[in-house]
């Protein structure tokens, strides 16, 4: 995400084998609790719909909202063999 050409925010991803893996949220600080991260993450989930993935959550923001709301990001949620 970027404002006036400055990235104020980001996901960082890897995509394999149908495997999203979600390594690293980060949001400028003068963004904080404005929901930007949240944003981020809703975007996260329709790309991952939309492609047919599962992910994989090791970012530890992203990890917590799918441990808090199952029901919003339990379909999406990669599952070792």
């Amino acid at each position: 995400m970027e404002t006036d050409g400055k990235k104020v925010a980001e996901i960082t991803v890897i995509i394999k084998d149908g495997i999203m893996t979600v390594y690293h949220t980060k949001v400028d600080p003068s963004l904080k609790g404005k929901g930007v991260a949240q944003n981020l993450l809703d975007t996260l989930k329709k790309y991952v719909r939309v492609h047919h993935l599962k992910v994989i959550p090791l970012c530890p923001y992203v990890n917590i909202q799918f441990q808090r709301i199952p029901e919003r990001y339990g379909d999406l949620l990669a599952i070792a063999d």
